[in-house]
């Protein structure tokens, strides 16, 4: 199962990008609340993002980036968070979508392996 999933629905993505994507798999197969029939690319889509966006993050803080390369890093940062947010939410992982699903995370809870492979606390 796990070459035909790497082989069909992951091409073109990297391999950090890839930890993401199973991770974000294995949290929607395990959760019985969830009823979303996944989209695998934009599944695709939303782990390469995450880890553009951190890319792109990282290298805005740097001292040395010329106006003209600020100005890239930061368009192609807003490109990777509208990736982000739009397959986010086709994937029912916003707070407002786990909502709909009957999932509130409320009190003390453990942070999920996407959440740990994100850095969300």
């Amino acid at each position: 199962m796990k070459e035909s999933i790497d082989k069909k629905f992951m091409l073109g993505i990297s391999e950090e990008a890839k930890t993401i994507f199973k991770a974000v798999l294995k949290e929607l197969n395990l959760n019985e609340n969830i009823k979303v029939k996944l989209d695998f690319a934009v599944l695709s889509i939303f782990s390469q993002a995450c880890i553009d966006y951190a890319k792109f993050n990282e290298k805005l803080q740097s001292d040395s980036l010329t106006p003209n390369e600020y100005y890239n890093l930061y368009n192609n940062r807003q490109l990777a968070k509208k990736d982000i947010m739009s397959s986010a939410s086709k994937l029912g992982l916003t707070p407002t979508d786990r909502k709909k699903f009957g999932i509130e995370y409320t009190g003390d809870r453990k942070p999920t392996e996407v959440e740990k492979l994100l850095g969300i606390k």
